[in-house]
C-alpha cells in the first residue's frame, strides 16, 4: 500500500520547487566544467566526455545559451534576465586532447573555453599521476593479494586481489597520493607498477599538454588559459606560504610560457576555504573556481564561483539536463 506523503514533506517539495522557479526568473550563469573530451576504458572519476558528445552540448548550449569567456560570465549574469543566458566552458587540468579533440569543436562554434593548467605537469611525460595510478590498480585482469605500501601519511595495506575489491584500493591510495609532492608519488607509483607486474595502457592520449602545446591551444582565439596551481594538490590542506606558491607560482609558470599573466584561477579537487580563497584575491585573480555545484548570480564572489560538473551525456540527455536544471 502506498502511504501519502506527510504534509511536512510535502511542504519542503514545495518550498523546493518554488525556490527553484524562482531562481530560474532571476538572473543566473552557468559555468560547466569538463577535463576530457575522449574515450577511455578506465574512468573511475568520470572525466571523459566522448568527442560526439562533446560536440552535442556545445550545439545545444550555442542554440539554447550564450556562451561567454569565463571573466565576462558575472556580469552577463547580472543583465535583465535573457531569453538565452550565460554559460562558460571550463576544462581543468590541461590534457593534450583539449588542444587535439576540444578545440577544434570550440573552433567551428565559435564558443569561447577556460583550459586551466596544471603547470607542474606540463611537458612532463606519460599520463597525469591519476590516470597512471587508475591503470596500474584497476586496469590488470589479475593482481597479487597483498599489498603494503608505504606512503608519508601511513602504510596503505590489502588483502583481496578480487577485482571488485580494486576500486576500494584505487580510493585509498588516490586519498594518499594527492597530499604527497610529485617525487614522492611518482616513487609510491613505481611500486605499484612493479607489484601490478603491468604499467601498461593507452597512456599517451591522457598525458598532459607541453610548453608548446600550450602556447598552440591558446593561439587558436577561443581558448583562454588559466591557472591550476603547480601539484594539484588541495590548498587547504597545505601550510599557508605553500598554499601561496602554489597559486603565484603557477601564474608565473603560465606567464613564462605564454607571455601573459592569468587572470583566472582554478582550486585543485573544488577544495577553497575563506582563506585560501584571500590567497588567490591577493594574487589579483578576477576569476576562480570553486568545487560546489550552484549557479552564478551577481552577489557570487568571484574568486569563488560555482560550477557544475558536465558527465558523458549524449546530446538530447545533455539538453534535457539543462532545461530541468537551468534554462528559463
Amino acid at each position: 500500500m502506498n502511504r501519502l506523503p506527510s504534509p511536512g514533506k510535502t511542504a519542503r517539495r514545495l518550498s523546493g520547487w518554488a525556490s527553484r522557479m524562482a531562481g530560474r526568473r532571476r538572473p543566473r550563469g552557468l559555468i560547466l566544467v569538463y577535463h576530457r573530451v575522449a574515450r577511455s576504458a578506465i574512468d573511475p572519476w568520470n572525466l571523459c566526455v566522448s568527442p560526439e558528445n562533446f560536440a552535442a552540448h556545445v550545439a545545444a548550449l550555442s542554440r539554447y545559451a550564450r556562451i561567454v569567456p569565463l571573466t565576462e560570465l558575472q556580469e552577463a549574469a547580472g543583465d535583465a534576465p535573457p531569453a538565452r543566458p550565460p554559460v562558460a566552458i571550463t576544462f581543468d587540468d590541461g590534457y593534450v586532447d583539449n588542444l587535439q579533440v576540444a578545440a577544434p569543436i570550440l573552433t567551428r562554434a565559435g564558443a569561447p573555453a577556460t583550459v586551466f593548467l596544471v603547470t607542474g605537469s606540463l611537458g612532463r611525460p606519460g599520463p597525469f599521476w591519476w590516470d597512471r595510478l587508475a591503470w596500474l590498480v584497476l586496469a590488470p585482469r589479475t593482481v597479487p593479494e597483498e599489498l603494503n605500501l608505504e606512503l608519508p601519511g601511513g602504510v596503505v595495506r590489502w588483502r583481496d586481489g578480487r577485482p571488485g575489491a580494486r576500486r576500494r584500493l584505487h580510493r585509498n591510495v588516490w586519498t594518499a597520493l594527492k597530499l604527497v609532492d610529485e617525487d614522492t608519488r611518482d616513487a609510491a607509483l613505481d611500486r605499484l607498477a612493479r607489484w601490478s607486474g603491468s604499467d601498461a595502457g593507452p597512456l599517451e592520449a591522457s598525458r598532459p599538454l607541453t610548453p608548446l602545446e600550450v602556447r598552440e591551444i591558446g593561439a587558436t582565439g577561443v581558448v583562454d588559459l588559466g591557472s591550476h596551481t603547480v601539484t594539484h594538490r588541495p590548498l587547504p590542506r597545505l601550510p599557508l606560504e605553500q598554499r601561496r606558491r602554489e597559486i603565484v607560482e603557477s601564474l608565473e609558470a603560465c606567464a613564462r610560457i605564454t607571455g601573459r599573466r592569468p587572470s583566472t584561477f582554478s582550486y585543485p579537487h573544488g577544495e577553497a576555504d575563506p582563506t585560501t580563497v584571500e590567497l588567490a584575491r591577493d594574487a589579483g585573480l578576477a576569476v576562480a573556481c570553486a568545487g560546489h555545484e550552484a549557479l552564478v548570480g551577481p552577489g557570487s564572489d568571484p574568486c569563488a564561483l560555482p560550477r557544475v560538473s558536465v558527465h558523458d551525456w549524449p546530446g538530447h540527455l545533455f539538453t534535457r539536463w539543462l532545461r530541468w536544471y537551468w534554462l528559463p
